[in-house]
């Protein structure tokens, strides 16, 4: 039968036909020439692996210049053309637009289909290069699948686990994937490999709400070392990272119950004169840790903060889930001014330049401390500007909580902006715009709430956003928003302006980080109310944003109460409070009445300060001398000796939180406040 003339023809393109019978496709063939893939992998070691350093870069420029053909690096050189290529100026590369978009989609495809057939390192290293393009290109949707499998597949090859942990007493051995190492440098790379993975898992939560991946089971790591050693291929040993159980820390449960920072497994006994910023149970040698590691910390305390304080359920029905969420913020808090207070002195500032009228800035230090600050956002929010029904519960720090709050966004606005105006690095990861985007939306829900003057660091924010997306997009049309993820939070920012301009009274959900709508909050979002008149003996209607300075606050922390803590003698009102490390937990009760409508605990700022029924006996008391039988502390009795230990367990919290050791406490990180040299170090930014 002769073809029909007019039937339309389908011609599948050149460059794509190949694709079809895969099996016999040399990929080698379809790598750009030798001098632009050396091109290209200077430009990566100058913008990328400020934010993914997980391949050292002397050894791939080594094997770029002598022409590997090996299988699973020509796989990661396809990652780096399909990422890198369109970041470079097409006169360098003696490629038009079409031919450099062509080389791109065929790079693309490559690593899409190799690297999920294979499971290898380097179809790991492929694949973090196109899930760090996508999360920036504003596509999470199609980087959640990915990072999903990254979860996973780092697991079946035991990157999960130092190599010396590995010979397993089980009678069932776990198939190796991976050829056992004795390279030090090799080994770094697979253990700053698994690093990169485990960021991504914890960012994606973050910023979803979504579980993470990686648990405490799973994971058994050190933590990177510090980038000079790693480009000097100078072997040095890290201590492990303790990662917290999900059962252990849940609502309820004191933190003294979860791991150490750094793991008891650590095999160090040394004493030396740096310990771990979280560490309880043992001194590590931190010495060897880099910028990298901190932003690892940072960022799993904004796991933390997300999965065991925002993620819980709350009940302000229950007076006992209550003590429980209030402890678990001041459990937090505490923590968090921990790991600022005592990160080494030349971690505590991002301007490395030993030259304080040069701003030299190391990236991923400088994510770790918006990151740390953006942690202090997100947890002190709900107290700041707690729903309506909590007003006369419990006397919260509100003013110290909203001040953290607006201090935060502040300072991450000027950390921000001095990174983007002295940095030549080309552009950021999608978490330092995240970082951004919650700062900015903390100015604007503090403005709308409170309606008092909008802070100028929110358009500065705004145009720091705008300013990431058009360094990243690098578009020909200068007349185009970039429709990137940094664009999007400036674009979504901009619209809540709007929306809080026109209507007075309109909300927004604070921990929807998505975007994808533009709706007043339905749901159980923190909605502003008045702060009720905070007690006379109280200071903390007079401090200010200003009054945040460093002091040593924590050299008489305070404790925190277990929700099933016994109560307190009658005379004490307000109690020394110490670090939730030092915690001792006491026997859970039993036996707890249900929820029933609560009368409120704080009702006025001239209420005393104890309850107004009279103390319950002592459930631990002898039996009276004249003969009667102790105090039987079953049905009615039971329940009004538990409500009152939870009534007096909600007023010493609001001492706590009323106390200057809280309200003093040095929160946030600041552009000026600190600094650190590192002399003769060519080898920071690692």
């Amino acid at each position: 039968m002769a073809p029909n003339p007019l039937k339309r023809r389908h011609h599948t393109p050149v460059p794509e036909s190949w694709l079809f019978p895969f099996a016999d496709v040399d990929i080698a063939q379809h790598l750009p020439s030798q001098p632009l893939l050396e091109k290209l992998v200077d430009f990566f070691c100058i913008s990328f692996h400020h934010w993914i350093p997980y391949i050292h870069k002397a050894r791939l420029q080594t094997r770029v210049h002598q022409g590997s053909q090996d299988p699973g690096h020509v796989l990661v050189l396809h990652a780096l053309v399909a990422v890198a290529l369109r970041h470079m100026e097409p006169s360098v590369l003696f490629l038009d637009f079409d031919q450099i978009h062509q080389q791109i989609n065929i790079s693309r495809m490559i690593v899409e289909t190799h690297a999920m057939r294979n499971v290898t390192i380097e179809s790991l290293q492929a694949l973090i290069f196109l899930v760090f393009d996508l999360l920036n290109d504003g596509q999470p949707q199609r980087a959640w699948p990915l990072i999903g499998s990254l979860t996973r597949t780092i697991d079946y090859l035991q990157l999960t686990t130092e190599p010396s942990l590995l010979h397993s007493r089980s009678l069932m051995a776990p198939v190796r994937l991976v050829k056992p190492s004795n390279d030090w440098t090799e080994l770094e790379e697979r253990r700053r490999l698994f690093w990169i993975i485990f960021l991504l898992d914890r960012f994606c939560s973050a910023s979803t709400g979504w579980n993470t991946s990686l648990t405490a089971e799973d994971v058994h790591r050190r933590l990177p070392a510090d980038g000079g050693y790693f480009t000097r291929e100078e072997p040095v040993t890290t201590p492990y990272f303790g990662i917290w159980n999900k059962a252990a820390a849940r609502i309820g449960r004191s933190l003294a119950n979860v791991p150490a920072q750094y793991n008891e497994d650590d095999p160090g006994t040394d004493l030396p004169p740096g310990a771990s910023p979280n560490s309880t149970n043992s001194y590590i040698d931190a010495s060897k840790l880099g910028a990298f590691a901190y932003c690892v910390e940072a960022t799993e305390s904004l796991s933390q903060v997300t999965t065991f304080f925002l993620q819980q359920r709350i009940n302000w029905q229950d007076k006992e889930h209550a003590v429980s969420w209030l402890t678990r913020f001041k459990e937090l808090d505490l923590r968090l001014v921990q790991w600022k207070m005592f990160l080494p002195p030349r971690w505590k500032d991002s301007n490395i330049s030993a030259d304080r009228a040069v701003v030299d800035m190391d990236p991923n230090l400088t994510l770790a401390h918006i990151t740390h600050n953006t942690s202090m956002i997100l947890l002190h929010h709900p107290i700041g500007y707690p729903p309506k029904e909590w007003n006369d519960f419990v006397a919260l720090p509100k003013e110290c909580s909203a001040q953290t709050c607006e201090l935060a966004a502040v300072e991450t606005s000027n950390i921000v902006n001095k990174f983007l105006t002295h940095t030549p690095i080309p552009f950021v990861n999608v978490q330092f715009s995240f970082c951004a985007f919650v700062a900015a939306k903390a100015l604007l829900f503090g403005h709308q709430a409170t309606r008092r003057p909008l802070q100028p660091e929110f358009n500065r924010l705004v145009h720091d956003l705008w300013e990431m997306a058009t360094r990243w997009q690098k578009s020909r049309n200068t007349n185009q928003r970039p429709n990137n993820q940094a664009g999007m939070y400036a674009d979504h920012l901009e619209r809540l302006q709007e929306a809080c301009h026109h209507d007075p009274y309109f909300r927004f959900d604070f921990y929807d980080h998505s975007g994808i709508a533009l709706y007043p909050q339905h749901f159980a979002s923190p909605t502003y109310a008045p702060t009720p008149q905070t007690r006379p003996d109280s200071s903390a209607t007079e401090r200010s944003i200003k009054h945040h300075t460093r002091k040593a606050s924590l050299t008489n922390p305070h404790s925190t109460l277990s929700p099933s803590a016994k109560p307190p003698p009658p005379q004490e009102s307000t109690h020394p409070l110490t670090s939730p490390t030092r915690y001792t937990p006491h026997p859970h009760h039993t036996h707890l009445s249900p929820p029933t409508p609560q009368t409120p605990i704080y009702k006025s700022p001239h209420m005393p300060q104890t309850p107004s029924y009279p103390p319950p006996p002592s459930i631990y008391q002898a039996a009276p001398p004249s003969g009667n039988p102790p105090y039987n502390n079953t049905g009615l009795g039971a329940q009004g000796t538990q409500q009152s230990i939870q009534d007096q367990s909600l007023l010493n919290l609001s001492d706590a939180f009323m106390d200057s050791h809280f309200l003093d406490m040095d929160r946030v990180i600041t552009f000026e406040e600190a600094s650190f040299l590192l002399p003769g170090d060519g080898f920071r930014w690692q």
